[in-house]
């Protein structure tokens, strides 16, 4: 008698029009933030960049560029960011 093959649980991507299903749960987690608008400190998906974006300048969770969406650790590096980048298109 031949032995009972298990089921393999796979994860499936969430976001529309993805049809990748992982092998395992981290497989999946570095997927959906390579390839998909995910926020890993909110744990939360986006359908594109702009709502990711967004989400990002309007929560308190995040320190980031309304412009970019680039994060940072205090609002002091924003601050210089926003300034360097101001100085970039100035000089243009």
């Amino acid at each position: 008698m031949p032995a009972e093959l298990a089921a393999i649980k796979r994860f499936p991507c969430p976001f529309s029009g993805c049809r990748l299903s992982l092998r395992s749960q981290g497989d999946y987690y570095r997927h959906r933030e390579m390839e998909h608008e995910h926020c890993k400190k909110c744990n939360l998906d986006f359908e594109d960049w702009e709502a990711f974006v967004k989400h990002k300048a309007q929560s308190d969770k995040h320190i980031s560029c309304p412009s970019c969406g680039a994060d940072f650790k205090s609002h002091d590096g924003l601050k210089r960011h926003i300034q360097l980048v101001s100085k970039s298109y100035d000089s243009q």
